[in-house]
């Protein structure tokens, strides 16, 4: 079950390996706020007792954006240096590397093979549209096209129960 929230109000912007906060979002759909379950709310809440710990070991040597997820010092992580530490994850657990964006359509895509409403999945995403969501970040992979061909397999082939009329 959910034991917290996230609310998604602003995000972080990337040029070059500098990140800066910025206030707005892309669009009123990006405001959002997400249901948490219990593990996520846990590592949430160990990694702000990891930030105030350093935060209290540094001392004014701490700059503080009061950010979910910080580099060393309290500032943004940069997006090379994210690249870098997700290159070693991969490759420490021996899976293909991919573009981090590619991530989004990931999981957009394991959730929808998972049966998840693809309205649920958009606003999860935090798209204005669903067709954003259906077109551009959902892949289909070969399992979803056989259960395709199944049910069209059933509907055509098994004449005891004709579901469909061809002709009048």
């Amino acid at each position: 079950g959910s034991t917290g929230t996230l609310h998604i109000q602003e995000v972080v912007a990337t040029v070059g390996n500098h990140s800066f906060p910025d206030d707005d979002t892309k669009n009123e759909t990006s405001d959002r706020v997400i249901d948490l379950p219990e593990d996520m709310v846990e590592a949430l809440r160990a990694s702000k007792e990891d930030q105030d710990k350093r935060r209290n070991d540094l001392g004014s040597l701490w700059c503080d954006n009061n950010l979910v997820c910080a580099g060393e010092r309290g500032k943004g992580i940069g997006y090379n240096n994210l690249r870098r530490a997700f290159l070693r994850m991969c490759k420490e657990a021996t899976v293909t590397a991919i573009p981090l964006h590619n991530l989004r359509h990931t999981v957009i895509t394991i959730m929808a093979a998972g049966g998840i409403d693809i309205k649920a999945i958009s606003e999860l995403a935090g798209h204005a549209n669903v067709m954003t969501t259906r077109n551009i970040y959902q892949a289909i992979n070969k399992k979803q096209y056989a259960a395709a061909i199944a049910v069209l397999t059933d509907i055509l082939v098994k004449p005891e129960k004709p579901a469909l009329k061809i002709g009048r």
